[in-house]
């Protein structure tokens, strides 16, 4: 399970939903700095929304992955 926030920077309508591997530096505790984010890993996972979902500048958004293996 993955989950994470952010805050909209401007009024839109989400309609893709993606999880990027990334490596940061050990010391960071799990807090890691945009600028030191090693991008190498590219998109893990990647979903369009059925219905896109319209958020406005500001507006907190909360978002939770659950990947499963069967």
């Amino acid at each position: 399970m993955l989950s994470g926030t952010a805050t909209a920077a401007r009024t839109a309508a989400i309609d893709t939903v993606f999880a990027q591997l990334s490596r940061c530096p050990v010391d960071t505790q799990g807090v890691c700095d945009p600028d030191l984010l090693d991008n190498g890993f590219g998109s893990f996972t990647q979903t369009t929304v059925a219905t896109p979902i319209n958020v406005v500048a500001g507006q907190l958004i909360q978002v939770t992955v659950v990947i499963s293996f069967s």
